[in-house]
């Protein structure tokens, strides 16, 4: 019977065989897509492999490995921004709701992600000039300023620049979702309700901006709150806050090395030059938190 014969292999010393696990390559992707559409659940079909790994065209005469490169990275960092967009989405609901646990986890996962970014970036960084400039006509228009969720990650984070709707490659859904991010709530709207929950006197930007005690309340209490320690988690959020916002500088910083070294002074594909992307390096979603270092 063919369940003795098996056993009988086993005890003499000859294990079953085991199917491999699938690996990224067409075969495996071809094979998965086979099992797919019989309704089986594979490794290709739960990542939509047959899908994803075709999504990498190149647009130069003569593609090459470092086109493919520019394209992974880009297409990996709308991945990761997907990624942390939900992650802080949800942490400021946490914050909103007093789960400052969850909160706290969630913005550390979402510092990481940026740094998964930034070090995407590093590849593209050594990408030598001259490559770049044999497939960066084919680019045309098409530029990072075009992200609509880069837009929404900045929104989400606080930043909300007058333009962020000024961009005519925006689909409608693209708008509909950046109008939406711009009227909710951001992460520092979820920190104060956290705050407030506390007991901590800490009043909005808003307000801070139109009156200069309010500022200053602002100011000394967060003051308090670092060197009391007190709430603790409150703390730690707010030193996450700033280690995700330092996150963030470092990946623009990159950005703008970057440009620096395979551009140079010419302006890049969406029309802005180097000189820009150093200045958005500087920009600080949490200032708050940045200017009562000067105070401890």
């Amino acid at each position: 019977m063919p369940g003795l014969d098996r056993n009988r292999r086993a005890e003499a010393g000859h294990p079953q065989t085991r199917q491999a696990p699938p690996v990224l390559g067409g075969e495996a992707v071809d094979a998965g897509r086979s099992r797919e559409l019989s309704g089986e659940i594979t490794y290709a079909g739960v990542l939509h492999l047959h899908q994803l790994l075709s999504l990498q065209q190149p647009l130069s005469r003569e593609p090459s490995s470092e086109e493919l490169l520019f394209v992974v990275v880009h297409q990996v960092t709308e991945l990761w921004l997907k990624q942390a967009l939900a992650d802080l989405e949800r942490a400021r609901d946490a914050m909103t709701g007093g789960d400052l646990p969850l909160a706290l986890r969630l913005v550390r996962r979402a510092t990481d992600v940026v740094r998964v970014i930034d070090r995407g970036f590093a590849l593209i960084e050594a990408l030598p000039a001259y490559e770049y400039r044999r497939f960066r006509p084919w680019l045309r228009g098409g530029s990072g300023f075009q992200s609509a969720q880069f837009r929404e990650f900045e929104i989400l984070l606080g930043i909300r620049r007058e333009f962020a709707l000024d961009q005519p490659a925006f689909s409608a859904e693209e708008r509909r979702r950046i109008q939406e991010r711009l009227r909710a709530p951001g992460l520092w709207d979820g920190f104060l309700a956290a705050a407030r929950a506390q007991g901590l006197d800490l009043p909005g930007r808003e307000q801070a901006a139109a009156d200069p005690e309010a500022r200053d309340r602002v100011l000394e209490t967060l003051r308090e709150l670092y060197l009391t320690g007190n709430p603790p988690l409150l703390r730690d959020l707010a030193e996450a806050l700033v280690e995700l916002d330092s996150a963030v500088a470092l990946w623009r910083h990159r950005h703008a090395v970057m440009a620096d070294r395979q551009i140079g002074s010419k302006p890049g594909t969406g029309g802005y030059g180097v000189e820009y992307l150093y200045r958005t390096a500087r920009i600080r979603a949490f200032p708050e938190l940045w200017e009562v270092r000067a105070y401890l």
